[in-house]
């Protein structure tokens, strides 16, 4: 789990502040120092175990970078857009959009 001002991706993705969890994935108000913008990054919690074998690591996450991708493509108004997908410290990550104003009630 990040902390607070943690870097993600070589620096790119700047965590300001933990948002909350969703199921075992936790979600995270961050800036990308790249494009200079406010997005989400979601923490997605992996099922392999720590004595998996590199094949099974490997598999996995090429199954999230397969997944992310497509995730990639979707537009919708009332979802948020994925902009990217990261793995680092053996944790997968998914970049979103950041929702502007106010929580729906």
């Amino acid at each position: 789990m990040p902390a607070t001002n943690a870097r993600l991706q070589e620096g790119r993705y700047r965590i300001n502040s933990e948002t909350g969890h969703e199921s075992s994935d936790t979600v995270y108000d961050a800036y990308d120092t790249v494009d200079e913008l406010n997005v989400v990054v979601k923490e997605i919690s992996g099922k392999i175990s720590k004595v998996s074998t590199l094949s099974q690591r490997e598999n996995a996450n090429n199954a999230f970078a397969e997944t992310a991708n497509l995730l990639t493509q979707i537009e919708h108004p009332s979802l948020l857009g994925v902009r990217g997908h990261f793995s680092e410290l053996g944790r997968q990550y998914l970049v979103l959009e950041s929702a502007e104003g106010e929580a729906a009630r």
